[in-house]
């Protein structure tokens, strides 16, 4: 029987609470084992791990970028990096002031934390840059959350705003055309729910992106980048309980204590778990083994064989517990 080979996750954020989430529930959910079929680095904490230069077509079925508190290739002049601009050297990316007044904006921020340096911050972002040129040159099957969307957007090409920022809430995610048709967004109700919070977006569509889903002021909530990289604005990786977690560690950080009341009304009774579902469609299409072909679903495969067990990667119901 093949052996299924392992996705990478490469976690852009601090070790911390929401850390220990993330990879806990992006386990959980796509039904792969830590250490075995989901392989995380935290990025910060190796600084000399450099994934762009892994086997990734030999030694796994894709890769995952995880959110981060920073924003994806800006400059210290407040521009973004494109496929054209060099990516100067770590420590010139980043100023101080820009690192504390606008990087730490987004739904990623971990108050338990200790703080990166700008030289740290650049040196991360440097990093994702180089590994992003690679999974869309060789499109390599990629699921970039949040952070990781935009860092696919900037290295097709796209522009990132503020204009269409989001608070931290619960939005309804509408599939398009092409998400409903997609393989693996397919998978997913026509609408569902799902957590944003974010300062920068998608300014406009890259050449060779689809749209596969839109929201209410961040139109592009989803969105493929040639045939196997895909990003997502919202968060499918945080559950009811993970988002309480998030809430409770932002206090004071990502919205005045005395907003905390109708924050925790925003988020509270969104049922998740179609959004959560995107991860377990993306480790079923894309799973494979040294013996298949680059794509080859190892699902589809073990069906053919006769596994009535063949890995469905269902993910387990989310806990909605609204208590502190």
């Amino acid at each position: 029987m093949p052996t299924a080979l392992p996705f990478l996750l490469l976690q852009c954020r601090p070790d911390g609470p929401i850390a220990r989430d993330e990879v806990a529930c992006i386990a959980r959910l796509g039904g792969l084992s830590v250490g075995t079929s989901l392989e995380p680095h935290l990025m910060l904490d190796e600084p000399e791990f450099d994934p762009a230069q892994l086997d990734l077509k030999g030694l796994y079925s894709g890769v995952i970028i995880s959110g981060s508190p920073y924003s994806a290739g800006l400059l210290d002049d407040g521009h973004h990096n494109t496929p054209a601009s060099p990516v100067p050297a770590a420590e010139e990316l980043f100023s101080s002031e820009q690192v504390s007044d606008l990087e730490r904006t987004d739904l990623d921020v971990d108050s338990q934390a200790r703080a990166e340096t700008p030289a740290e911050i650049a040196h991360l972002d440097r990093r994702v840059c180089a590994l992003v040129r690679r999974l869309l040159d060789e499109d390599i099957p990629t699921l970039g959350l949040c952070y990781g969307l935009h860092h696919l957007a900037l290295g097709a090409g796209g522009v990132l705003t503020t204009q269409t920022s989001e608070d931290l809430q619960a939005i309804d995610v509408t599939l398009t055309p092409e998400g409903v048709a997609d393989p693996v967004t397919g998978q997913l109700d026509p609408v569902f729910s799902s957590y944003v919070g974010h300062s920068f977006s998608m300014a406009d569509m890259p050449q060779g992106a689809t749209l596969l889903a839109t929201g209410p002021k961040a139109r592009r909530q989803l969105v493929r980048f040639n045939r196997c990289a895909y990003g997502s604005q919202f968060h499918p990786e945080i559950t009811a309980d993970g988002i309480f977690l998030r809430v409770d560690l932002y206090r004071g950080t990502y919205f005045q204590e005395d907003e905390y009341e109708a924050v925790v009304k925003r988020v509270s009774g969104a049922h998740v778990e179609s959004s959560s579902h995107l991860i377990a469609a993306f480790v079923r299409h894309f799973t494979r083994s040294e013996d298949l072909e680059e794509g080859a679903g190892l699902t589809e495969q073990r069906r053919q064989e006769g596994h009535e067990d063949a890995l469905q990667f269902i993910p387990q119901q989310d806990r909605f517990v609204y208590a502190f």
